[in-house]
């Protein structure tokens, strides 16, 4: 259990330094994109292209750090794997 609460940890650290990569990005976006367009088409176009991908990461770093403060854990699945030793490679 404990490792599984790390890997989970590990996973949201590198998921809040995706979403504020993805906020910088958009700063600078709309710093670069203001000196070409007008104003309403950059806000327009970021609003469209960049801003739900921001907001779902961020929903789900959220969700995430909530599941881990609750102490949730992935349900585990078992795989029913039957291997055919008389089988051949299609690769070859």
């Amino acid at each position: 259990m404990a490792s599984i609460v790390i890997f989970f940890s590990v996973v949201l650290d590198d998921c809040c330094s995706l979403l504020e990569s993805c906020i910088q990005l958009k700063a600078e976006l709309q710093t670069a994109m203001s000196q070409i367009l007008y104003a309403d088409a950059v806000d327009e176009w970021l609003a469209v292209s960049v801003d739900p991908v921001i907001n779902k990461l961020a929903r789900t770093v959220s969700v995430a750090s909530q599941q881990i403060q609750l102490g949730a854990r992935v349900k585990s699945t078992s795989v029913n794997v039957t291997m055919n030793p008389n089988a051949t490679d299609s690769m070859q």
